[in-house]
């Protein structure tokens, strides 16, 4: 056993690590008057960077608050602030040199005013992804007998962090005195990669909320359009990716006394992941010396490969019970989609979760606003999910009608959800052979032993100290496995 090869694979394992939690407060003024209610607050959470340090990973971003309020003069206002924040995660598998993304969302919002000052306490939740690289040694030849099998892995041929902007010109049949609020969120319905471009397609939601100079009403429109970008990366494979809106800028385009308004809507997205592949390689599972004791070193390796990602349309309905019987609505602001609980299964994954935000409404000439969520549980099919498939899904509000029956709040939604879907492959193999001493030989010419039902050849050859084609040979009637006992002749040669 003097000659020995061995080599090194490098591996990829995508991992969620966990949560965490930040609570960011921040005070802001109103710009005339007291503030009498406020109707929306839009809070939208962004990741500017992080470092990865050994155990724990620092971070840091920003949080946009946006508000819609009346004042104590009936003005209707839209308010805007931005306060930054940082945090830490501590996890002993996080090392210096970690690849994280860091998905944010929102998960309570407390808002008080007293006269002109306004305080927002927010709930920061940080979802925590790990894409970690393991260096694997194995044994690829040597003196010894083998047992070889192809061992499969997933690598990530390239990381993703790009951002881009989207635009589209969108027309409302309303004359806009002024815009309040505006919303984006973005999902993705598809990925692919050929020739070193990433091709990714998804949609925009925009939610506007604004004044109407008609009848000074506060309105909400929703919008959406497609966008389909091409993004150079190293590498090839399956795509494993979300994407976040930075930044959303409406360009008005005001026309006197226009019963149609027109604006261009320019949104700024990143798009984060990593694109995956399988790889399989040549190694050894089991090894022992016909001269030797060997002892082995085993090594089991657990990898990430991507399964695709694909968009799924789906209707959440439900009733809300207010004691606004008379009240007549004129919009909805504030949507947003929390995902609860994901389950994969056979064909396809469970998703549980809410639909929630704010439905403006007029009541007696009074301007309101009534919170709503709704809880929601849904099957999505797909051939590529199993019970060892791991889901991440997110979704976004594409369209909302809302009904007001003496009360009660009938709301339907159509809600697309971007799902990513990833597996986990484990794989055993030996990492190192050692040689130990000299077996003696203490065997006669003529050895009889019997093998029991179910046994491998190569179990029964390795037992036996001789390769599986010499017990072959010897017993040509074998099969593989044993279907019943059977009694072994082994002749040895004797050399002088």
């Amino acid at each position: 056993m003097q000659e020995k090869k061995q080599n090194v694979f490098k591996s990829d394992l995508i991992t969620r690590l966990g949560q965490k939690q930040t609570a960011v407060k921040f005070k802001m003024l109103s710009k005339d008057d007291n503030i009498k209610n406020v109707l929306t607050t839009d809070v939208t959470p962004l990741i500017i960077n992080y470092q990865s340090l050994s155990g724990e990973v620092s971070y840091g971003g920003k949080v946009v608050a946006k508000l819609v309020t009346v004042e104590e003069n009936a003005t209707v206002a839209g308010l805007s602030y931005t306060v930054d924040f940082t945090d830490e995660y501590k996890n002993e598998s996080i090392t210096v040199d970690s690849v994280l993304d860091i998905n944010l969302s929102v998960i309570d919002i407390v808002t008080e005013f007293e006269g002109t000052e306004i305080t927002i306490n927010a709930v920061i939740e940080a979802d925590i992804i790990q894409f970690k690289r393991e260096e694997n040694s194995y044994i690829e030849s040597g003196n010894f007998i083998s047992k070889n099998c192809e061992v499969k892995y997933g690598a990530t041929s390239a990381f993703v962090d790009e951002s881009f902007a989207v635009g589209n010109e969108i027309e409302i049949k309303d004359n806009i005195a002024k815009v309040l609020l505006s919303k984006s969120d973005a999902v993705l319905n598809a990925a692919s990669v050929s020739d070193g471009v990433l091709t990714v397609d998804g949609e925009v939601f925009l939610a506007l909320t604004y004044l109407s100079a008609d009848n000074n009403a506060v309105k909400n429109a929703l919008f959406n359009f497609p966008f389909t970008q091409e993004l150079s990366v190293n590498g090839e494979g399956t795509a494993n990716l979300t994407v976040k809106v930075k930044t959303t800028k409406i360009h008005l385009d005001v026309l006197e006394d226009s019963k149609t308004s027109l604006f261009n809507a320019e949104v700024n997205l990143a798009v984060k992941g990593c694109i995956t592949n399988m790889q399989t390689l040549n190694a050894i599972t089991d090894a022992y010396s016909l001269t030797n004791e060997t002892a082995n070193t085993y090594c089991s390796v657990t990898s990430s490969i991507s399964k695709g990602l694909f968009g799924s349309l789906q209707s959440v309905n439900g009733v809300v019970e207010t004691s606004l019987t008379d009240a007549v609505f004129s919009g909805t602001a504030g949507l947003n989609v929390n995902i609860i609980e994901v389950i994969t299964l056979a064909g396809g994954i469970t998703v549980k979760g809410t639909v929630g935000g704010m439905v403006y409404f007029t009541n007696s000439d009074q301007i309101g606003s009534e919170k709503f969520e709704i809880p929601f549980t849904l099957q999505i099919e797909t051939p590529l999910a199993d019970l060892l498939t791991q889901a991440t899904v997110y979704g976004a509000v594409k369209q909302i009608t809302v009904e007001n029956n003496s009360g009660k709040l009938d709301i339907d939604c159509d809600v697309l959800f971007s799902v990513n879907l990833i597996q986990n492959l484990t794989e055993s193999f030996v990492a190192d052979v050692t040689e130990g001493d000299a077996i003696e030989d203490t065997l006669g010419a003529i050895e009889v032993c019997i093998a029991k039902k179910g046994d491998s050849i190569w179990e029964v050859a390795k037992n036996l100290r001789m390769s599986e084609e010499d017990l072959i040979k010897l017993n040509p009637d074998l099969t593989d496995p044993l279907t019943k006992d059977e009694k072994l002749v082994i002749y040895h040669q004797r050399t002088a």
